[in-house]
């Protein structure tokens, strides 16, 4: 029956996004896919030529998708975004909710550029995911646009044993997310990113969350309207993020309120900004960590609290963690 389901759905999501291929692109949604890079590979088109052709429908001279059908003055061509639609919206057939299971495939190159869609019930068992983005944006070229609307979702997803490398997580929406063990090629920084009952359990690499959109410092426009964004979502939520089961490697969470992150007491401390500007930490014997750092970190952005984590699988782990005891001793931070 559940086959029968899945196969039920593949096949309503196909037709439905077959039915219309003449409809007008929406403009001012931005995205190019992979099949786009196929035919400029194929029609042997320069850098320029690939990004500086004209909108049929509007005076940008950038590439449109929307829905799987987009379209330029160059040509004739149709560009259907096969990711797309093998990672669509949420879907109901016969009025029942389909959650997709997919194991042991490889993802290569899925971004999401400014599109402001959907991405939901998927679960996602020992996959991998290489060079790809999430709710990406570019600054530079859109910088006119209201980003923040266009930001996507990512809802009631899963992802178990997966492993990630070049991906990058920009400042889209992560609801109702359970990641259960995620082996890191390289570094993943989240860019100002917003979290809901989103779980992070077992086996972590390398992770950091951070509220940066705006990485060269030239758009404080749009760094301040994420900012403001994301201090309005987060006061109705109840809380953001569990990881208290989490085994890291490192960690370093930034911008989330302590008081919406579920930790691990033991080795999870909180540290407030009212602490920190006590300067006691000055003190305090902190050789060996880096626990000086977030406190500097803390003090000159403003942010009233911040979560330290000691990596239960980290290298330095002892050392991170006494260090984390003799701020508490001191009345720095909280532990339990």
């Amino acid at each position: 029956m559940t086959s029968t389901l899945r196969k039920l759905s593949a096949l309503a999501l196909y037709l439905c996004r077959n039915l219309d291929e003449n409809r007008k692109p929406a403009c001012k949604r931005y995205r190019l896919t992979m099949d786009s890079f196929r035919y400029f590979k194929e029609q042997k088109l320069s850098q320029t030529e690939r990004f500086g052709q004209t909108c049929q429908f509007c005076t940008s001279k950038f590439c449109h998708h929307y829905d799987k059908t987009s379209q330029l003055a160059l040509g004739e061509a149709i560009w259907r975004g096969t990711a797309t639609l093998y990672l669509s919206e949420t879907r109901y057939i016969f009025g029942i909710l389909v959650m997709k299971r997919i194991e042991n495939q490889t993802f290569e190159h899925f971004t999401d550029w400014v599109s402001g869609k959907v991405f939901s019930d998927i679960e996602f068992i020992n996959c991998s995911f290489v060079g790809c983005g999430f709710s990406m944006i570019d600054i530079v070229n859109f910088d006119d646009l209201d980003l923040v609307a266009l930001r996507s979702v990512a809802r009631n997803l899963s992802f178990t044993n997966c492993d990630v490398r070049g991906c990058y997580v920009k400042p889209g929406i992560v609801e109702d997310v359970l990641i259960d063990g995620l082996k890191l090629k390289n570094h993943v920084q989240t860019a100002g990113t917003v979290f809901k009952h989103v779980t992070i359990k077992g086996m972590i690499d390398l992770l950091m969350l951070t509220p940066y959109v705006d990485f060269s410092g030239r758009f404080p426009n749009v760094q301040g309207s994420f900012d403001e964004a994301n201090r309005e979502y987060y006061k109705n939520v109840d809380w953001a993020l569990d990881i208290s089961e989490a085994q890291f490697k490192d960690c370093d969470i930034r911008a989330i309120p302590s008081r919406l992150i579920r930790r691990d007491p033991k080795t999870q401390a909180i540290l407030t900004r009212e602490k920190a500007l006590e300067g006691k930490w000055k003190d305090v014997d902190l050789s060996g960590t880096h626990w000086s750092l977030s406190i500097e970190w803390l003090i000159e952005h403003g942010y009233e609290d911040k979560i330290l984590v000691a990596p239960k699988k980290g290298r330095n782990f002892k050392v991170l963690l006494e260090g984390l005891y003799r701020l508490r001793d001191a009345g720095v931070v909280d532990l339990e």
